[in-house]
């Protein structure tokens, strides 16, 4: 059995949501989507032997997160034309995708869109920022 480390993760943009991918630069760290599902309590006063009943729910995408060292004036990180243009954007939800560093090249694609940033400025340190998104849909893993 193989076992991977992190390093060589990819995480792209498509700002049009289809399949034109832009490499996001930077990028230290990535957690990818946390799909979960909701359960309904069908529970009744006629289920047997006293244990609670449950049907499967709607699922939801989860989010993502990532932390990027940060470069105001890199193309990807750009205000007005990098990924935290989608902030502004209101009408699109961008693609995106995370390809990780294994034998086969496993993906991540889904919708997204940016709910959260936090840009940092330490004294002695480098600048981050770091990025959630909310994942819009069916996240696909290939």
């Amino acid at each position: 059995m193989s076992k991977y480390d992190g390093k060589g993760v990819v995480l792209e943009w498509d700002a049009a949501g289809g399949t034109d991918y832009t490499t996001i630069a930077q990028i230290f760290e990535i957690t990818p989507p946390g799909p979960s599902r909701n359960s309904i309590d069908v529970t009744a006063h006629d289920s047997t032997d006293d244990w609670k009943e449950f049907i499967k729910g709607i699922k939801d995408g989860g989010e993502v997160s990532f932390g990027l060292i940060y470069d105001p004036v890199l193309g990807t990180h750009d205000a007005s034309t990098g990924i935290l243009s989608d902030w502004d954007e209101d009408s699109t939800i961008p693609t995106w995708r995370i390809t990780f560093p294994d034998a086969a090249l496993t993906k991540w694609t889904f919708p997204g869109f940016i709910t959260a940033t936090t840009p940092a400025t330490p004294l002695e340190d480098k600048m981050t920022m770091g990025v959630t998104l909310k994942v819009s849909g069916k996240p696909t893993l290939a």
